[in-house]
């Protein structure tokens, strides 16, 4: 069952979210959609929810991540790559969000002291991409 192109379906002709929503519900009222499939269907709900959910929190964390990585820059001179690898490897080898290792690197510029449980993963992350750049020709 395909619903009729609506004046909202996308130029491809493709249903949008809406004609779906109708479509399925017209189909649960006419018991034409199996236990199975309404199982399936709210996992991926649940699953696509909490990706939207995880996208939301990157957008909103990433003017912060990236004054923390011009903090990196101008304290390691590092360059922007370098600066993502202290950031990442930091939250991974702390394990702790990202925008958690952001705010401490930007309390620290302004003489907050780093926290006790990123210290050493960012003292080693830094020092990785010291040694990683002693090793390459200058630039």
């Amino acid at each position: 069952m395909r619903p009729t192109q609506s004046p909202n379906s996308s130029p491809d002709g493709a249903p949008t979210p809406d004609d779906l929503a109708v479509e399925m519900e017209q189909a649960v009222e006419d018991d034409a959609v199996p236990s199975g499939l309404l199982a399936h269907a709210a996992r991926r709900l649940i699953e696509l929810s909490e990706e939207n959910m995880q996208l939301k929190q990157a957008i909103e964390s990433r003017p912060m991540v990236d004054q923390a990585r011009g903090v990196l820059i101008a304290v390691l001179g590092a360059d922007e790559d370098e600066a993502w690898q202290v950031l990442l490897g930091t939250s991974q080898h702390a394990n702790v969000p990202l925008r958690y290792v952001a705010e401490a690197l930007i309390a620290s510029a302004t003489g907050r002291p780093i926290p006790d449980d990123l210290r050493i993963p960012l003292r080693d992350a830094m020092g990785r991409v010291r040694s990683d750049r002693r090793g390459k020709p200058d630039r």
